[in-house]
């Protein structure tokens, strides 16, 4: 699956066989990909695992287990689900999502982790024996890793037994996840596909924005709010902003600066590093080539009675007064003419150096300090 966790991503990138991608939770692109991996399979002679997940943990929205369980009537393949956040919440008796959907025989490993319902460190893949044994003593990362601690196991063991006898914690822990996302959605905030636990509250937070006009009006991303009084969102949809609230915005500095101007009950902070340096570049570019080449023409020309030396302290104490020293500084966070301009500023410098007999001193010292090989 496209959306599958950065963890499997790593894993498959270390494997040596073919990996193929399908769209989040698209069946029919995921049994073409079973199609394809069939051919392969049958000239290889290798075997075929689906890896997908239970719950996605930056959605809340649930692999679709049943679908892809259907397709083993069809194809001959293994699955393998990382259900990390599913563990301990989903099914009747908390063993997980493929318990809500009624697969658990279908589901060849099962991958859960001690993070997330156990509020712990560590995980488990569970599967048939000879499977698990062969990763038992196959596993490099396992073989060669420090075992969990003794109380995180016991720890574990604990939890294990509360989750088993922890019915009505679920049933708790849903009553309240229902009411929030359906505070939520009737308040128009757009939560996704989340069905449990968990909600992208930066997707909540900018799809708002977006109804509430000031990302289609300033162009600008909304990284996050706080209320003069407290941290509630709730009159986001209305444009809504009173006097002391705070927008972190991300965007053009022009964008950011106009906001300003619109909206000035109201206070914006902006994190636009590379636009600001930009703007400081687009003015500061320029004057420091204009002192560049003023330097160049007192050292070239015969004329100008002015002593290399003098000509590249003149110029350092030019750009220093000006503010250009800083735009050098940032000019690594931004690439465009003016850039490009400051740094072919380096190639006189050089020079100066040259003339001067910088460049010859030091590295006569460099070589004297090292030796012969220096």
């Amino acid at each position: 699956d496209s959306e599958a966790h950065a963890c499997i991503m790593d894993g498959v990138r270390l494997h040596m066989g073919q990996r193929i991608v399908y769209p989040h939770n698209d069946i029919e692109r995921c049994e073409k990909a079973l199609q394809r991996a069939t051919k392969l399979t049958e000239k290889t002679g290798g075997g075929i695992l689906l890896i997908t997940e239970g719950v996605y943990g930056m959605t809340g929205g649930l692999g679709r287990l049943d679908l892809i369980c259907e397709l083993k009537k069809k194809y001959n393949f293994r699955i393998l689900i990382d259900d990390a956040h599913g563990f301990g919440s989903m099914g009747p008796n908390g063993r997980g999502t493929s318990e809500h959907y009624g697969v658990m025989d279908q589901v060849d490993l099962y991958f859960g982790a001690y993070a997330k319902s156990m509020a712990c460190i560590g995980g488990f893949v569970a599967g048939d024996k000879e499977i698990i044994d062969y990763l038992r003593y196959n596993l490099r990362s396992q073989i060669y890793a420090k075992s969990l601690p003794m109380p995180i196991v016991e720890g574990c063991l604990k939890r294990l037994d509360m989750i088993r006898k922890g019915h009505d914690r679920r049933e708790k822990l849903f009553k309240i996840t229902r009411a929030l996302q359906d505070g939520l959605r009737e308040r128009g905030f757009d939560i996704g596909v989340a069905e449990i636990l968990i909600m992208p509250t930066s997707s909540m937070i900018n799809r708002t924005i977006i109804e509430a006009g000031f990302r289609s009006k300033f162009n600008v991303n909304v990284l996050g709010i706080r209320r003069k009084k407290d941290y509630i969102l709730n009159d986001l949809g209305a444009q809504k902003m009173h006097d002391g609230d705070v927008l972190l915005v991300q965007g053009a500095w022009s964008d950011i600066a106009r906001m300003k101007n619109e909206s000035s009950n109201w206070v914006v902070l902006g994190e636009p590093l590379q636009e600001a340096a930009k703007v400081t570049l687009d003015y500061k570019a320029p004057v420091a080539a204009l002192i560049m080449i003023g330097m160049i023409v007192m050292m070239v020309v015969d004329d100008i009675p002015v002593a290399p030396v003098t000509a590249v302290l003149l110029a350092a104490v030019l750009m220093v007064i000006t503010g250009c020293v800083r735009s050098v500084e940032a000019a690594y966070k931004t690439i465009n003419w003016q850039t490009i301009v400051l740094f072919a500023a380096m190639l006189p410098m050089s020079i100066a150096l040259e003339k001067t007999g910088v460049s010859e001193m030091i590295s006569g010292s460099i070589v004297t300090g090292l030796g012969g090989s220096g």
